[in-house]
């Protein structure tokens, strides 16, 4: 990209550095304001790098689908800087030069193999029996990212770049195998402490201490934990350290070394929360349909879902919606047995609308008002971090905030209510907290800044069709050299895209 003057992909759409100068000095300042601690300012100061020369970039890492169902590791790196969302303005990646008030687009339009740059194939029997090899990818990885931190990229006349990661992202899983985090969801509580034992937990988050020093699911607990998290040094959340943290560039801060794993809010609802909340509202829904049984009234509610996707021009995905898809058949708890993230996003939609067009249900009860008070806040969250930009000015970021803990709250009254109904629904699951620090993030970056950092730009769903693109390449190729043969193939691929 360099030596073709073809920065692009990197720097969102802007060429050279010169053309992007203002964008990153607009980056770092506000950068600067929510995290004081970066190493990164040290060397600004000291005349050692110029603001204009640095360009933020993450690690992002998951699993693909190889040949036989097996797994494979796809390891790149992307710019939160991009051409924007499809919701926002349809205008912007034309308008790069006047980047306008807010100013800079986030990276979610344009196809991944365009903005998200492939390093590492690796199938899963490589790996799997021999952590060593997990750790020896990182650690060259790391390697050459910390050298170019250091020296840079010589660009001739257009002077030097200086690639700098500002952190890893991926699903929660990911985060834990990559940074060898010991406090996650992983060592969530399977059931309540016995009476009259005080056990402490191991703890589900890496930034506090939720589930280990006090119960996570108490929210004015977790706020307050995770206020303190900023002010006082806490038991580091791994049992190694791993090299990301080790030798790049970090936040020196207060427990700063564990923020550069960064939580997806994207998953952590559309994959996780949000699927129990769909499931759970359905099943509400479902009681005030006309039907003589259960499967009569979803049946009336598939058709409804249906007419809803088709005068609103939204792909359906499922073609029904019945008690199994709520997996909450009998007495079991419903979890929402779909695997895709926009069925969530459809099902939320469409329970929005049906709680707008029947208003005299949403009074039916305390359970089914704040169903519908708790979609339509959460919809709102989505929408408006979609639609913004990259920095969120304050008082919108506050706003969006609050909506997000309205969500939360609700959630926590559908658990209350409906088990005091004696009803296994909206189980209290470790995502729920995910979504607490987000908020939390949020509020403190308010507190520092007149910008908050959309947390929209450290979520992964441009990056799972990304790594399922490479994935097929794996199956393309011989699986006797996968990793180069994929890597050769990916090269070829991305000259035809960047062409176009």
């Amino acid at each position: 990209m360099a030596q073709h003057r073809d920065l692009g992909h990197i720097l969102a759409g802007f060429n050279s550095i010169a053309d992007a100068k203002v964008m990153l000095r607009t980056f770092w300042t506000r950068y600067r304001k929510i995290c004081p601690g970066f190493q990164l300012w040290q060397q600004l100061d000291q005349g050692v790098k110029k603001m204009e020369e640095c360009v933020p970039l993450y690690l992002h890492g998951d699993e693909g689908v190889t040949y036989k169902r097996g797994g494979v590791l796809i390891l790149s790196f992307q710019s939160p800087l991009g051409f924007g969302t499809s919701k926002g303005d349809k205008d912007l990646s034309l308008n790069l030069q006047d980047l306008g008030e807010a100013g800079l687009p986030l990276n979610f339009n344009k196809s991944g193999m365009y903005t998200r740059m492939l390093m590492v194939v690796c199938p899963k029997d490589m790996y799997k029996e021999d952590p060593r090899v997990w750790n020896a990818i990182f650690e060259r990885v790391v390697a050459d990212f910390s050298h170019l931190e250091e020296h840079g990229l010589d660009l001739g006349t257009d002077g030097k770049i200086f690639p700098i990661i500002i952190g890893n992202k991926g699903d929660w899983s990911y985060l834990v195998t990559s940074g060898n985090l010991e406090r996650s969801y992983r060592r969530s509580p399977k059931g309540a402490k016995e009476e009259g034992r005080d056990v402490e937990g191991a703890g589900i988050c890496h930034l506090c201490l939720g589930g280990q020093s006090f119960d996570w699911e108490n929210l004015q607990m977790a706020e307050k934990a995770m206020a303190e998290s900023r002010e006082h040094a806490l038991p580091v959340p791994w049992f190694r350290e791993a090299a990301m943290t080790r030798m790049l560039i970090h936040d020196s801060g207060c427990n700063g070394k564990s923020r550069f794993y960064k939580l997806d809010l994207w998953h952590g609802f559309h994959l996780g929360i949000g699927k129990s909340w769909a499931a759970g509202g359905l099943l509400m829904i479902q009681q005030f349909l006309e039907g003589g049984n259960m499967d009569d009234r979803f049946k009336q509610m598939s058709a409804m879902y249906v007419q809803f996707c088709k005068a609103n021009k939204i792909d359906k995905i499922i073609s029904k919606i019945d008690k199994y898809l709520c997996g909450g058949g009998g007495s079991a708890e419903p979890l929402g047995t779909w695997n895709k993230a926009a069925v969530t996003t459809n099902l939320c939609l469409f329970m929005e609308w049906f709680f707008t067009e029947n208003p005299d249900v949403v009074t039916h009860d305390d359970g089914v008002y704040y169903m519908a008070h708790g979609t339509a806040k959460i919809n709102s969250t989505f929408r408006r971090l979609y639609s913004g930009d990259l920095w969120l000015r304050r008082e919108l970021g506050l706003e969006i905030a609050g909506e997000l803990l309205q969500f939360i709250r609700s959630y926590c009254f559908e658990a209350w209510f409906h088990l005091q109904k004696g009803q296994s629904r909206f189980g209290m699951y470790p995502e729920l907290h995910l979504l607490h620090e987000v908020h939390g993030q949020m509020i403190w970056e308010a507190s520092k800044s007149e910008w908050i950092y959309n947390p929209i730009a450290e979520t992964c769903s441009m990056d799972e069709d990304f790594v399922g693109r490479c994935a097929i390449l794996t199956r393309s190729v011989s699986p006797r050299l996968n990793s180069l043969r994929s890597l050769q193939r990916y090269l070829a691929q991305i000259q035809m895209s960047w062409r176009h």
